[in-house]
């Protein structure tokens, strides 16, 4: 047992003495990704915690102060980056905001297709069209089997559509398509093009994400724009099954009346306009 014990003792020292030499012989060395968590490192995903925390909660401006001070000690940590904005978009701040989203793609990952979607949306609701569809575009290139690029792209197309129809000029053009002007009918074809476009990237997107009910709803109003009053019933129906017993958002039901005067079932309309008011009186 005493040999045994001196035996055990002896090789465990050789071996430590032996280390140094066969790491040097080796060439051993920590792996390049080895990135120990200092403490300021530590401090910053604190920190970013509280932040999201008090994000989710809707305090934005204790939001704001425990991400700022996060970003300082971890500057290139895009989703950090993209939370801080968040918190900045909530308050109104909207051009820092958006300068922080801009600073994440310029000096970030490149492939964060959420900095696109957070961007195509915010730029959408300043009415930057363009600038919208860019994000979209370039997120639906990125992840093309993520619902949101394909949404907020045909969000867009719809936007575009929407403020031509709505620009008293265009209105005239396609109202004189009768007449046999050749300007007229390509504007008139340009629109129903995006209106095609814009249903298509709905498509796309439902197939992936078929539950998502925002998505369900601008499909059923490109749908009716694009002349498919009966389809767009069918997706109305789809989305309204998700919804407890009448208790669908007015906003829809006035697509489902609009829907139903597109096909002349005026009794229907008329049911869905009445119970939209009500609802509308009710909040």
């Amino acid at each position: 047992m005493f040999y045994k014990f001196i035996s055990k003792n002896l090789l465990f020292v050789c071996f430590i003495f032996l280390l140094p030499v066969l790491i040097l012989a080796t060439g051993c060395k920590l792996p390049q990704t080895f990135n120990p968590l200092t403490a300021s490192r530590l401090r910053s995903v604190e920190l970013e915690h509280l932040g999201n925390t008090a994000l989710e909660r809707g305090d934005n401006q204790a939001a704001e102060k425990y991400l700022s001070d996060a970003l300082r000690l971890n500057r290139r940590d895009v989703e950090l980056r993209r939370s801080y904005a968040e918190s900045l978009w909530q308050q109104g701040k909207q051009h820092e905001s958006l300068e922080q989203l801009r600073y994440a793609q310029k000096y970030g990952d490149k492939n964060g297709v959420t900095l696109n979607i957070s961007l195509a949306e915010k730029l959408l609701v300043l009415g930057d069209i363009d600038g919208a569809y860019a994000q979209a575009e370039e997120a639906v290139k990125l992840a093309p089997q993520d619902a949101r690029g394909w949404a907020l792209r045909g969000k867009t197309i719809l936007a575009s559509v929407q403020k031509q129809l709505n620009n008293p000029n265009k209105q005239n053009e396609i109202a004189n398509n009768e007449s046999g002007n050749q300007q007229n009918i390509t504007t008139s074809d340009k629109i129903r093009e995006l209106i095609i476009k814009s249903r298509n990237d709905y498509y796309r997107a439902i197939s992936i994400d078929p539950e998502n009910r925002d998505v369900l709803a601008d499909l059923a109003n490109v749908q009716l724009l694009a002349g498919q009053p009966e389809q767009s019933l069918v997706t109305l129906q789809n989305l309204q099954d998700q919804y407890p017993p009448d208790s669908l958002p007015p906003e829809i039901l006035r697509i489902k009346a609009r829907s139903y005067l597109a096909l002349k079932k005026y009794d229907d309309a008329n049911r869905c306009l009445a119970a939209a008011n009500k609802m509308t009186e009710l909040k």
